[in-house]
């Protein structure tokens, strides 16, 4: 018994079909219930090994892209046999070749043959024309035709690449005949399939083989075709393939419009037969008030000839008892065909409302029919073509509702983006602040009012002037003050004390411009994996991962649930959900996973991504620690913005623009050596040489500061020109398309605008560095300043024309410089640098960017998936071709604005509260099989009493919490009596909350905190070591006010590292003590959206070694509803030895 890779067991009694490099045999698959399958086997001794590979590699590489769809053969498996040494492909069984299949089932009119097999196999020749693939080899032989009848296209070995193909190895002379068109090479390759197609159809339509040129020629103008048919396929097979269709694409279209204009042709209205029983005629007499049997007739074939939509009564009903529903605009008529009389009879009807009518006449079968009173004889020919007409309506409305439902999802994800950018079109308005505080790189702003906490996260800026304007992102409110980052390299003193916070819509055009730009390509299948829309929307399910036995695991404290999640990671070919709730070690499982990988499978490329900075970089931290450690190759780079903040200052030399910098620098200075060897070599002195680079390289970067500068200035006034345009044509509405035209023009006005920033940016850079290089030499030192560009040629003419050969050095300076000023400033020469590199880490939509555009992926690993929108995370994953998705579903989703103008906009666009906080993580858990998902359970983080609340309460116990190693300073300085401490405010008369500038604050809680922070003080300089405490709350205000708490006791509080923050600013995060604020407390029992379970999740699961809760425990078990801190109070209460209750 042969066996292809311990999975397929060959069937012997069926006879292998050979070819020139491989053969097909059948199969049936161990892993799939014993389900026939082709394995075609690519025999290295048949053929030179250089092509056999290549061969394989071509049919691997466009089935991996194309077996999506559904008229291409599906790809099952691919590898190398370990017992032959052949490489082999499992595919769908198929029955039969077209050409065998013809042979029992022939078709011999066009009309017949393209709607039953034609048809198709264009279609997915255009599908692979859209993902740059070339077939190459159409003919019967390559299609088959699965135990449905549909038509399959196969062997794609000798198939191309449009853009891209590797050099080498060409199969060109594979080719077969009368298939491909006579010419060896074209400069119209595209035209190849198209003239392959043509003779595939006169084949099959001849029902004979179709041996030569001659033969396919003789067929085209002698065979029964429609004759814009015969003209298109004559134009085909021309000998000039100039003269043929440009492409499958554009074959398809000619055809599609040649049957559409044949149908509209043959469009006649038929005549049906129609008998009116007794009960019909009394019951149309008796709704229509009419005095006899004729006048209801007579009302009846009106009410059928003026409009009718035909549809089933009732679908369960057998076919021998089928009963029509014949709608027309007032009417519902119930009939059946009678076979006797070989009429359509009427048995019935009623009198409906119109709309509804309407409606389901929208829904229903709609022909052009004449209803005529039926004859003694009938008409037999009538009513069956009546009954398969309506058979194939209902097939074809089947398949249209699938595809409907299949695009549901990416229609609502498509609605949410638009509800989001219309929810930022509500929160445009400007922000008028009075008074400024410059802190580093961030503006506090007093504004002229309250605001909301729903803007933090922003973006935002404040004009300087016409042309320039300060940029920045909202991180808290706090009432009418307003905290604005900036970032570096920002002039921030040049803004007005008075002035207006506007929304920044470039960035968040961006920000949706790439979501919809990644939804798109999943959708129409031009992302990397194009079945991934299929696994998103349950069509095809993940392949079960297979676990590989030989893993050897690099850190050898890593616990048995991360280590079966990193087998089957290891093991997946499709998708893999990790479940990891808090403290169970997320990032040590993909620690270890990237290093597996890039151990096991050099030259692989690992995508890293999140939604937040935080958890992204503890990840690249411990894979570059753990790669040094194990002598594992890496080359990471981090994709952020120069000196952005938010980036880890451990991987600052892993930010793009320093290591594509470190590249430059070196081939620079390579390039110095070149020139500092050539002037020795010809008596040109080594000062001078220097000193005349440096004024070149300042001519040059001068230059170009300049030139962008000028750019950037005519693209601003463009984009007030175009705005001025646009205000002009908003004040008559009869110019919408004028009006839609222009938005789109400043669109892209703006995206140009940014693109120029960005290089203006670079050029001062490059200008800066060029200036203190230059002012490093004595002789240069205070003349640069006031020199222009003609001076400084002038100085280095100077340096260099001393000697003999100066002309001629100069020349080569010249040369030398604009290269140096070129290299590397492209974003195109960014992407080659990521291109390789093996570990690539972004955010979500930082991934998003230029370098990254043409990069594919071989794993996308995505963190904190739970944080993250479905539109977010798809712009990861459209670049990979396999997936671990990692996040708990139990932690906060994406933040949901719940004003009311938000819910309405939301509700505009059919999207509920509940469908805009659900995840990519919330649907893969819900549509992938259990075998591709896999829960980290074992708990490090948190000690054990806290671990076990945060079980038992939001986990249903499932967490193995392994950390016994309790604090004993904590309780010695009667900070926290209990890991697990809750101090309440109940019997505080000044407990109530506050509403204060539009936000919730709690003085009480503040002062409790503020207590509890001097004995914590206490315990950490009698443990002396310091202690991490986050002080929490889910209010701006009530951060604000702990915040200016925590300043004014800083030097009291030495020994403590205090942050403060809100609780989904938090997740990801973890502190040695975690307090928390809960603030609310009122007469109305009103918890507002503390009642959300995941939030308090985020916030008792941050801590290490103490957990505070500070807050008024009688309010939080009486409030009514959902109401998370009731299970939390009752835990407490049932485990006194853990947990405490205590007088704040």
């Amino acid at each position: 018994m042969q066996v292809i890779g311990g999975r397929f067991v060959v069937d012997p009694s069926w006879t292998p079909y050979l070819g020139e490099i491989s053969k097909v045999v059948r199969a049936v698959d161990l892993q799939n219930g014993m389900a026939k399958v082709a394995i075609k086997i690519f025999d290295k001794d048949a053929f030179q090994q250089n092509i056999v590979l290549e061969a394989f590699a071509r049919e691997c590489e466009s089935l991996q892209k194309l077996s999506a769809h559904d008229n291409i053969v599906g790809l099952i498996d691919l590898g190398r046999d370990a017992d032959s040494g052949c490489s082999y492909l499992a595919l769908e069984w198929c029955d039969a070749n077209l050409r065998d299949h013809l042979v029992d089932n022939p078709e011999r009119s066009w009309e017949n043959f393209y709607k039953r097999y034609g048809a198709d196999i264009l279609d997915a020749l255009r599908f692979a024309y859209s993902q740059d693939v070339l077939h190459r080899d159409i003919k019967p032989q390559n299609v088959l035709v699965n135990s449905e009848g549909r038509a399959c296209l196969t062997d794609f070995g000798i198939s191309k690449f449009r853009r891209y193909y590797r050099p080498g190895v060409t199969l060109v002379h594979f080719k077969s005949v009368p298939y491909a068109p006579p010419e060896d090479t074209s400069d119209f390759p595209d035209t190849r399939d198209v003239y392959s197609f043509a003779v595939l159809c006169l084949e099959c339509i001849a029902g004979e083989a179709l041996n030569d040129r001659e033969a396919v020629v003789l067929a085209a103008t002698s065979l029964q075709l429609p004759e814009d048919i015969r003209e298109i396929l004559i134009r085909c097979l021309s000998i000039d393939p100039a003269m043929r269709p440009a492409n499958v694409v554009a074959l398809a279209e000619e055809i599609e419009a040649s049957t559409a204009k044949a149908v509209t042709l043959a469009a006649v209205t038929r005549d049906i037969p129609v008998h009116l029983t007794q009960s019909a005629l009394e019951a149309m007499r008796v709704e229509g008030h009419l005095s006899t049997s004729d006048q209801a007739a007579r009302q009846i074939f009106k009410e059928l000839n003026e409009v009718c939509g035909i549809d089933e009564l009732d679908g369960t009903r057998p076919q021998s008892d089928r009963q029509f529903a014949l709608l027309t605009a007032e009417f519902r008529f119930r009939a059946v065909i009678d076979e006797a009389r070989h009429t359509l009879t009427i048995i019935g009807l009623s009198h409906q409302n119109p709309s509804r009518l309407e409606r389901q006449r929208n829904k229903a079968w709609q022909p052009l029919l004449r209803f005529i009173p039926a004859t003694p004889r009938g008409d037999e020919g009538a009513l069956e073509w009546l009954a398969t007409e309506f058979d194939e309506f209902l097939t074809g409305r089947k398949v249209l509702a699938d595809r409907q439902a299949e695009s549901e999802l990416f229609d609502q994800w498509s609605a949410a983006l638009r509800a989001k950018e219309g929810i930022q079109h509500l929160r445009k308005e400007p922000i008028r602040f009075t008074s400024l505080e410059i802190e580093g790189t961030r503006l506090i702003l007093s504004a002229r009012h309250n605001l909301g906490e729903a803007i933090t996260g922003q973006q935002r800026m404040i004009r300087l002037d016409q042309h320039n304007a300060i940029y920045g992102e909202i991180e808290r409110t706090d009432g009418d003050t307003v905290l604005l980052y900036c970032g570096p390299g920002q002039n921030l003193s040049a803004v007005s004390s008075n002035g207006v916070l506007e929304l920044d819509v470039r960035q968040s055009q961006i920000a949706l411009k790439r979501q919809n730009a990644a939804l798109d390509a999943v959708r129409f299948g031009r992302n990397t994996r194009p079945d991934l829309r299929d696994l998103l929307t349950g069509k095809k399910q993940p392949e079960v991962p297979r676990p590989p036995d030989d893993i050897v695991f690099f850190q050898p404290d890593l616990d048995d649930d991360k280590q079966a999640a990193v087998r089957a990671a290891l093991g997946s070919r499709d998708l893999l959900v990790v479940e990891g709730p808090p403290g169970t070690g997320k990032t040590k499982f993909i620690t270890e996973l990237a290093a597996q990988v890039l151990s096991r499978t050099p030259g692989a490329r690992i995508l890293l991504s999140s939604q937040t900075h935080v958890a992204l970089d503890h990840a690249l931290v411990n894979i570059e620690k753990l790669a040094k450690a194990k002598g594992i190759a890496l080359r990471a780079v981090r994709i952020a913005r120069r000196n952005d903040e938010k980036v880890s200052p451990e991987l600052s030399h892993l930010l793009l623009e320093r290591c594509v910098g470190h590249w430059l620098e070196d081939a620079m200075q390579r390039s110095e050596r070149f020139m500092i060897d050539w002037a020795a070599e010809h008596g040109i002195t080594l000062e001078n040489v220097q000193i005349g680079m440096a004024l070149a390289e300042l001519r040059l970067s001068t230059a170009r500061l300049h030139v962008a500068q000028a750019e950037i200035d005519g693209c601003r006034k463009d984009l007030v020109d175009l705005e001025a345009e646009r205000q002009e044509i908003s004040r008559d509405r009869s110019r919408g398309d004028e009006y839609r035209v222009i938005v789109a023009d400043i669109r892209m006005k703006q995206d140009e605008m940014t693109q120029l920033e960005e290089q203006l940016s670079a050029a001062r850079h490059s200008f800066q560095l060029a200036s203190d290089r230059a002012r490093g030499f004595a002789d240069l030192s205070g003349q640069i300043e006031s020199m222009n560009e003609k001076d400084l040629a002038d100085l280095e003419f100077d340096y260099i024309n001393h000697s003999s050969h100066g002309t001629q050095y100069r020349k080569l300076l010249l040369l030398t410089e604009e290269w140096r000023q070129r290299f590397g400033q492209s974003s195109d020469f960014h992407g080659a640098f990521v291109s390789d590199c093996d570990l690539i880490a972004g955010t979500c939509l930082g991934v998003a960017a230029h370098a990254l555009q043409s990069v594919e992926f071989d794993l996308c690993i995505v963190d904190e998936a739970s944080k993250a929108t479905p539109t977010e995370m798809l712009v990861p994953m459209a670049k990979s071709r396999k997936w671990v998705v990692v996040g708990d579903p139990n932690q906060l989703p994406p933040f949901v604005d719940d004003s009311l103008e938000s819910r309405q906009e939301l509700a505009r666009h059919g999207i509920g509260r509940d469908e805009a906080r659900r995840t990519l993580l919330d649907h893969f858990i819900d549509v992938a099989p259990k075998a591709n998902q896999v829960s980290l359970l074992t708990q490090h983080r948190m000690v054990k009493p806290i671990g076990d609340l945060v079980s038992a309460c939001f986990y249903n116990n499932t967490l193995k919490n392994v950390n016994e190693n309790i604090c004993p300073w904590l309780a010695r300085a009667f900070a926290l009596p209990k890991p697990v401490t809750w101090f309440t405010t109940a019997e505080n008369s000044r407990r109530p909350e506050q509403f204060y500038r539009g936000t919730y604050v709690n003085d009480a809680e503040v002062e409790a905190i503020d207590r509890l922070l001097g004995r914590l003080q206490l315990a950490a300089s009698q443990r002396k070591k310091k202690y991490s405490v986050a002080l929490l709350s889910g209010y701006g205000g009530q951060v604000a006010a702990l915040d200016r708490m925590a300043v004014a006791r800083r030097r009291q509080l030495p020994d403590l590292d205090i942050e403060t923050g809100t609780v989904d600013s938090y997740q990801g995060r973890e502190a040695d003590i975690a307090v928390y604020s809960i603030t609310r407390s009122n007469q109305e029992g009103k918890i507002g959206f503390l009642k959300e379970h995941e939030r308090l999740n985020v916030a008792l699961s941050r801590a290490k070694l103490g957990l505070a809760i500070v807050g008024d425990s009688v309010f939080c078990g009486s409030v009514g509803g959902r109401n998370p801190f009731a299970e939390v109070l009752s835990y407490m209460r049932s485990h006194p030895a853990d947990c405490a209750m205590i007088e704040a």
